[in-house]
C-alpha cells in the first residue's frame, strides 16, 4: 500500500506536467499571436505609405483631370515596410481618375471602413501577406507542436489604407503674405488654368508665359482697392506675424500689417527672399478684409501655390528670374510669380475649402 506521502508525490508530478503543458501552450499562442500583430503592423505601414504616394501622384495630375494616377510605387513601398521585404498589393482602387471603384467595405481589419459622405477624391491600397513560396500566409512558429494543431496552415493577414487629396486646411507660408481671392481667380480665368507644377524644376525662362505681377495696392481693374476697404484691397497684403514664416488655417481671420515695406524685422531680409526665388511657396488666400490700420484682419478662404520669381517693394527689389526685368516700376510695389498646381511636400489635413491650386494629401479613416 502506498503511503500518503507517495500519493502527494504523484500528484505533484502530474501537476508539474500539466502545468508545463499549459505554460507551453500559452507561450506558443502568445508568440504566434505577437507574430501576427507584427505582420499586420508592417502591412498597415506599407499600405499607408503606398496610399499616400499614389494619392500624391493623383494630386500632381490635377493640371490634367484625365491623367491617371501612378500606381507604380505602391509595391515597392509596401515591400519596403515589411521586415522580410515581402508583401502583396492585392488591390488599388478609389474615386481618383483612372482607378476602379472599390468593393463594398467589409467588417474585417483588412478592409477600409465605408467612406464618409462627401469624401474627397481618394485612393485605397489593399495589402496582403506575401511569402517566397506564394502561400501568402504567416506560418506559425510554435503552435504546430501542440496537440490538435499539427495541420494548422497559418493565417493570411491584410491591411487597407485610404488617402484623399484636396484643398489644405492649414499651410505654412515661408512669406508673410496673403493674396486676394480676386487676383487668383483672375489669373486662372486669363490663363485658363494654373501653371503645371513641373515648371518649378524647369529653366526660369519657361515661366515667362505664366508669370504675373501681383501689386500690393491696385487702383484700377477688377481687383482694385475698394473705397470702403472691406473687399479685396489690392492684390496682396502683409500678415502681422512674429517671424517671416507663418502657419495659418483656412476659415480664420488673421491680423494684417498695412505697411508697404519689406518686413525685414521679421527675418525677411533680401538674402532670405532671394533664397526663396524659384520655389513653390504656399500663400493664404483672403476674400474680405475688416477693420483698418492696426485692426486690419484678413478672412482666409484657402491656399494658392506660387512659384516666386521677384519683387519690387519699398526700399528693396529683385529682378524677375524669368524675364531679367523688374516685375513692376516704382512707386508701385509688387511681387511676381506664377500660380501653379502645387502639392504640399508632407501630408496634412484637407478641407472642403475652394481650390486655389494648392493641394494636400491626408490619410482618411
Amino acid at each position: 500500500m502506498l503511503e500518503l506521502s507517495d500519493d502527494r508525490g504523484v500528484i505533484s508530478v502530474l501537476t508539474a506536467i500539466v502545468g508545463s503543458v499549459v505554460l507551453l501552450a500559452s507561450a506558443a499562442m502568445a508568440i504566434d499571436v505577437a507574430t501576427l500583430y507584427s505582420e499586420r503592423r508592417q502591412l498597415q505601414n506599407g499600405a499607408d505609405a503606398a496610399a499616400i504616394a499614389v494619392a500624391q501622384s493623383c494630386a500632381r495630375g490635377l493640371a490634367n483631370a484625365a491623367a491617371p494616377c501612378d500606381i507604380g510605387p505602391a509595391s515597392a513601398l509596401a515591400n519596403g515596410n515589411a521586415l522580410d521585404h515581402r508583401s502583396r498589393v492585392a488591390l488599388i482602387c478609389g474615386t481618383a481618375p483612372g482607378l476602379a471603384d472599390c468593393p463594398a467595405a467589409g467588417g474585417s481589419r483588412a478592409s477600409c471602413p465605408a467612406p464618409a459622405a462627401g469624401s474627397p477624391p481618394y485612393v485605397e491600397v489593399h495589402v496582403r501577406t506575401g511569402t517566397a513560396d506564394g502561400a501568402d500566409v504567416v506560418s506559425p512558429v510554435f503552435v504546430r507542436v501542440l496537440p490538435g494543431f499539427q495541420d494548422y496552415p497559418g493565417t493570411t493577414v491584410g491591411a487597407c489604407a485610404r488617402a484623399g487629396y484636396g484643398a489644405p486646411a492649414t499651410a505654412l507660408s515661408v512669406l508673410p503674405i496673403t493674396v486676394s481671392q480676386c487676383v487668383v481667380n483672375q489669373y486662372r480665368t486669363e490663363h485658363g488654368t494654373f501653371a503645371p507644377s513641373t515648371l518649378a524644376d524647369a529653366a526660369p525662362s519657361q515661366l515667362r508665359h505664366w508669370e504675373t505681377a501681383i501689386e500690393l495696392h491696385q487702383d484700377s481693374g477688377p481687383c482694385a482697392t475698394s473705397s470702403s476697404g472691406l473687399t479685396a484691397p489690392g492684390n496682396f497684403g502683409y500678415l502681422e506675424t512674429a517671424t517671416c514664416a507663418v502657419e495659418t488655417t483656412a476659415g480664420a481671420s488673421v491680423p494684417g500689417d498695412t505697411g508697404s515695406s519689406n518686413p525685414k524685422t521679421l527675418g525677411c531680409t533680401d538674402s532670405y527672399l532671394s533664397s526663396r526665388l524659384g520655389e513653390v511657396v504656399y500663400l493664404p488666400v483672403f476674400d474680405t478684409v475688416t477693420g483698418s490700420g492696426d485692426s486690419t484682419r484678413y478672412h482666409l478662404v484657402g491656399y494658392a501655390a506660387l512659384i516666386f520669381t521677384g519683387w519690387q517693394l519699398s526700399g528693396t527689389s529683385h529682378v524677375s528670374i524669368a524675364t531679367g526685368a523688374a516685375p513692376c516700376g516704382p512707386p508701385v510695389t509688387c511681387i511676381s510669380g506664377a500660380f501653379v498646381y502645387g502639392l504640399q511636400p508632407t501630408p496634412g489635413p484637407i478641407s472642403s475649402a475652394p481650390s486655389y491650386g494648392a493641394t494636400a494629401v491626408q490619410l482618411l479613416g
